[in-house]
């Protein structure tokens, strides 16, 4: 009697946590309606390499993957931060945290200054890919805009709804990651190959806790080290907050696995190129 009990409890809780992930979907639907999001158009081109901003993004030949007839991703800085960019020509720069945003209002205003005017110089047709309404203040009739969704949906009980959302830029797949936003673009464009480079997730070893209990991150990209940033100064952590970092890394490989999912439903192959990344989400071959 009492497993029965358990077996009736356990289905009308699948039952409701069905009813209130569909709910959530719908009301995330109608928001990206409501904010003019459409389909992505599906692309012409069938191989794209993402040029994530991790370190073994330096150990990568880039050359050597245009030449394999690859158009390239890349992400946040790369333009400024990269000699490279003016020889590879990308066809996409994502940019997805809001900061590029602020403009000189940002806490990266100086970076943002570099990009912005590098951006300015661009003599090829290049897409940025970021959240729908969003643009630099950058005047350049080679820079163009592809909008993906700025809602997430992300529940992984809701399989073929999600799928639906997905399919149509109704909700994406989370973008805990630049490039997990990244990832969502090029799957739903319909690109075939889509290979990964600079995407580790290895900057937890970046951490550490000082005397005062304040976390403190010294950032390094494969462009060299950033700032070191104390997360409890910046009000963006407060003292005995640190289990927030891991629920941030726990959420970010939930986000790249349902990526991967994304690509398995549209026959695309998603190949992780670095062998030190702990995204384990992907198939693995050296470029």
């Amino acid at each position: 009697m009492v497993n029965f009990l358990k077996i009736i409890i356990k289905i009308f809780k699948n039952i409701f946590m069905l009813i209130l992930g569909t709910a959530e979907g719908i009301i995330i639907c109608l928001k990206s309606l409501f904010s003019g999001c459409t389909r992505l158009k599906k692309a012409e081109i069938e191989k794209v390499f993402l040029a994530g901003n991790g370190p073994s993004l330096a150990k990568m030949d880039l050359f050597k993957v245009k030449e394999n007839g690859f158009e390239i991703l890349c992400v946040n800085y790369f333009p400024s931060n990269d000699e490279r960019f003016w020889v590879l020509k990308p066809k996409y720069l994502c940019l997805m945290d809001p900061s590029f945003f602020s403009g000189t209002a940002s806490v990266n205003a100086k970076q943002n200054i570099k990009l912005f005017e590098t951006l300015g110089k661009v003599d090829w047709e290049l897409t940025i890919v970021t959240s729908k309404g969003r643009r630099l203040p950058v005047s350049n009739s080679y820079i163009k805009y592809e909008w993906i969704t700025p809602f997430s949906f992300i529940n992984e009980h809701i399989t073929k709804f999600r799928y639906f959302m997905y399919h149509n830029n109704l909700a994406n797949c989370g973008n805990q990651n630049v490039a997990i936003a990244a990832l969502y673009f090029l799957i739903s464009k319909g690109i075939k190959k889509i290979y990964i480079s600079g995407v580790d997730i290895t900057d937890y070893k970046q951490y550490s806790v000082n005397i005062d209990n304040d976390v403190i991150k010294e950032e390094k990209h494969y462009y060299g080290n950033g700032n070191k940033i104390n997360f409890v100064e910046k009000g963006l952590l407060q003292r005995g907050e640190f289990f927030k970092m891991f629920e941030w890394y726990a959420a970010t490989f939930k986000e790249f696995n349902l990526a991967s999912k994304y690509a398995e439903k549209n026959n695309i192959k998603v190949i992780n190129t670095s062998m030190e990344s702990y995204v384990d989400a992907f198939n693995r071959e050296e470029f």
